[in-house]
């Protein structure tokens, strides 16, 4: 009887790492998606600001913020290659 308690002690603490792990990626990745957010304020920074998200929805894709991350990526790529044929025809 005692060694079933253990075992679902054990089991338990198992899971809490787990889920605070995963806790722990996710709030990383909104600290750095943050970063990524204050590199879009200028024009001039903007391929920082791509490259960094790009780097974030690679690094932590199994969390939220990693997909937020990819979306925001391919919406500023695009945005990057809409402004530069501006760029180019003005």
């Amino acid at each position: 009887m005692k060694r079933g308690y253990t075992f679902l002690l054990v089991f338990g603490l198992s899971i809490l790492a787990g889920c605070a792990t995963d806790t722990g990626r996710e709030n990383e990745a909104q600290r750095m998606f943050l970063t990524g957010r204050d590199l879009e304020e200028a024009f001039e920074s903007l391929p920082r600001a791509i490259a960094r998200y790009a780097e974030i929805a690679e690094k932590y894709a199994d969390t939220e913020t990693g997909k937020r991350a990819g979306e925001r990526y391919q919406k500023l790529l695009k945005a990057q290659q809409l402004l530069s044929r501006r760029g180019a025809t003005s």
